[in-house]
């Protein structure tokens, strides 16, 4: 069946197709499954060639995901974005130093997502945390633009 009617199988990477799927659903409102969601991954990617002006279908089916996959595969998709920046930075323990961590994080327009604050790990000194960051941004240029700012106001960030 296949010989008589397929004419070219092709791939598509996982990288790809979390993307496709958080497009499916930004733009299409539409939830599948990773492998309901290759074609677009595959189109997308340039693998399915496609002659100007013409007609393009692409079956997108399975909606069988589970929702802790559904909250992490759209979630990976805008850190390779760069829409999600993560990073950390190890900070003085001193009352207000987080706050004004966070203040240089808002005057860029970064929207924190999440926040892990750890005082007692084995490799800080006994007056420093670590602050791990979730922060959502315009796209990668805005990232780059808050670790720079960062940087510039005195917080080496580590991004990750």
């Amino acid at each position: 069946m296949i010989r008589r009617f397929v004419d070219r199988i092709v791939l598509a990477d996982e990288d790809a197709i979390a993307q496709a799927m958080l497009q499916l659903i930004e733009r299409k409102k539409v939830i599948a499954e990773g492998a309901g969601a290759t074609p677009l991954a595959a189109l997308l990617g340039g693998s399915i060639p496609v002659e100007p002006d013409s007609t393009v279908v692409l079956v997108i089916s399975g909606g069988n995901i589970d929702s802790p996959q559904l909250e992490r595969t759209p979630h990976h998709a805008l850190i390779r974005q760069g829409r999600i920046m993560r990073c950390s930075v190890v900070l003085d323990d001193h009352p207000g130093t987080l706050a004004r961590f966070l203040a240089a994080v808002a005057k860029e327009n970064g929207n924190i997502l999440h926040i892990h604050h750890e005082q007692a790990a084995y490799d800080l000194p006994v007056l420093a945390a670590r602050v791990i960051v979730e922060i959502e941004t315009r796209g990668k240029e805005h990232a780059i633009a808050i670790a720079t700012s960062l940087e510039t106001a005195g917080y080496p960030v580590t991004l990750l």
